[in-house]
């Protein structure tokens, strides 16, 4: 039987502590209901439409889209923006320039436990973008700079031919991302 993990819990903070309903409200948002109906969690996007779907991609993505519109590029929500404690394949970690959106990774508070750790894995983008891991307010790793193909401190592991990384740092958004060489993979085995 195959390993499952959590990789994304949207009220990790802010739990239920018995049922709740996940649905959409009068706005199409999509929102968490705790069991007296009081909203414990919402999409909050900024985006609107007159009907929406909630899909679970097979990436891993859990979106939000216009029901009109089935191209997934243009969600109105995904939680690939809100991440928690594991970077998958296409998801971003890094900024939003324009809309401040910091895409960075936060520990779970114990394995049973999803609430924010201490540990946080982010993009920081002053000077030359590098990942920083924190626990608390001390820096524990660095990655050092990005130099076109790959971060100085991560040369061995970035160069697996199986991961195929990116790494953008426009007037937009500055971020890495990753995506896994299928048929690189398939000819391992």
């Amino acid at each position: 039987m195959p390993v499952q993990s959590v990789v994304w819990v949207a009220n990790r903070n802010n739990p239920l502590t018995s049922s709740g309903l996940l649905t959409f409200d009068e706005d199409v948002e999509l929102v968490l209901l705790n069991q007296t109906g009081s909203i414990i969690w919402s999409s909050n996007s900024s985006h609107v439409a007159r009907w929406s779907v909630a899909q679970l991609l097979g990436t891993g993505n859990f979106v939000l889209k216009d029901a009109e519109n089935d191209n997934t590029e243009n969600c109105l929500w995904q939680s690939f923006d809100y991440p928690s404690d594991t970077l998958l394949p296409g998801m971003k970690l890094g900024w939003n320039r324009k809309t401040g959106l910091n895409r960075h990774l936060t520990s779970w508070k114990s394995s049973s436990d999803p609430s924010s750790g201490n540990y946080t894995n982010n993009l920081d983008p002053h000077g030359l973008p590098q990942i920083v891991l924190h626990k608390g307010t001390t820096k524990e790793f660095r990655t050092g700079p990005w130099y076109g193909t790959q971060f100085s401190a991560l040369s061995a592991l970035m160069a697996n031919p199986v991961f195929q990384t990116k790494f953008v740092s426009n007037y937009d958004e500055v971020y890495y991302s990753f995506i896994i060489e299928i048929t690189l993979l398939q000819g391992l085995f």
